[in-house]
């Protein structure tokens, strides 16, 4: 039986701006759907006759980070900085407001892994020119849960090629 190009299980290995990002637990999520409106006519009350396609909504991926090193954790925080290599030094300015996401986006890329490795064939990665790291942190602090920074990466249309997203190569 044919596997699709994404593989039916497993986990992925995550490259933000050319960096492999590391560990996370549990389900890195991709979600994507088209929207519509419907059109409506008096005679048939509010039952759609006809829907009109308006657009995508909006691609995101979700990543649970875990085990992160600091100089990861610093690249998917916006503001953040490391100052202290892997020593520490994490540091977070609320700086941002008013910065553009889309000019602040790089490439995000999923490759499936197979065997315990990253795929190498790039027909199999699942690729968003243009993402955006915001984090949802919610992190606690117990003996019997295990911490994740979740970021959720927002894509955007590449302003020339217009893909959010792709599969395999384009080249």
């Amino acid at each position: 039986m044919a596997m699709g190009p994404l593989g039916d299980l497993g986990p992925v290995t995550v490259t933000y701006n050319n960096v492999d990002l590391g560990s996370y637990f549990e389900t890195v999520r991709f979600r994507f759907s088209e929207t519509s409106a419907d059109v409506k006519e008096a005679l048939h009350g509010q039952a759609a006759v006809d829907a009109v396609l308006t657009g995508h909504g909006p691609v995101e991926v979700d990543v649970p980070f875990t085990r992160q090193t600091y100089a990861n954790l610093m690249k998917v925080l916006p503001g953040g900085s490391n100052s202290g290599g892997e020593s520490g030094n994490i540091k977070v300015k609320n700086r941002t407001v008013g910065t553009t996401m889309y000019a602040n986006s790089y490439e995000l890329i999923l490759k499936r892994v197979v065997a315990g490795v990253a795929d190498t064939l790039q027909q199999y990665w699942l690729h968003f020119p243009k993402a955006f790291p915001v984090p949802h942190f919610d992190v606690p602090f117990d003996n019997g849960t295990q911490r994740a920074f979740l970021v959720t990466f927002k894509a955007f249309p590449d302003a020339t090629s217009k893909l959010s997203w792709h599969i395999g190569d384009i080249a």
